[in-house]
């Protein structure tokens, strides 16, 4: 999520993936469709609940969506080194990947 900082470190590094984002849609379209919030259905599963369908559904869109970005970086040309580690950072991603290898 994104918030206001006065943290000059964290402005620039904000601008930084501005003014990469602005360069990368200028020559391609990254594939940005599929990619839900599911941040909830973490939280379900993390507290020990099970999911329905539709989180399921959600967790393995979002998860085939970042792997199109990442691919999509991997293959990109655009000098864009603060996105394209961003791409292939999956922290975020450990619980959600967890769920998707039980029901894959």
């Amino acid at each position: 999520m994104l918030t206001p900082s006065s943290e000059a470190e964290v402005v620039r590094d904000r601008m930084a993936e501005t003014e990469e984002s602005v360069r990368i849609f200028t020559i391609a379209s990254p594939p940005l469709g599929g990619f839900m919030d599911i941040r909830p259905a973490l939280k379900t599963v993390e507290k020990g609940a099970s999911l329905d369908l539709p989180a399921m559904t959600d967790i393995m869109s979002t998860l085939y969506a970042m792997r199109n970005v990442k691919q999509f970086f991997r293959e990109s040309e655009v000098e864009a080194p603060v996105l394209k580690e961003r791409a292939h950072l999956d922290r975020d991603f450990g619980t959600a990947r967890k769920i998707a290898g039980k029901y894959d």
